[in-house]
């Protein structure tokens, strides 16, 4: 199955937020087959994401919902 994003030019800045770092890594690895979109930051704790968005412009958040203090 092929997915197409259509941003008419634009990148999207995703960050990805899991506890998992092997989790995290492959959705990583994933992400970056899709050029309309640029990683900005990997966070593994909903701690570090709020101090990371605080600061960070992003469009796409890839969260993982099961994780220790969500």
């Amino acid at each position: 199955m092929e997915i197409q994003v259509t941003g008419n030019g634009r990148n999207f800045n995703c960050l990805v937020v899991d506890d998992s770092e092997i989790a995290a890594l492959l959705l990583v690895q994933l992400l970056e087959q899709i050029p309309e979109l640029t990683i900005a930051g990997v966070c593994e704790s909903a701690m570090e994401a709020s101090v990371f968005l605080a600061h960070s412009k992003i469009d796409l958040l890839f969260l993982d919902i099961e994780m220790p203090g969500m």
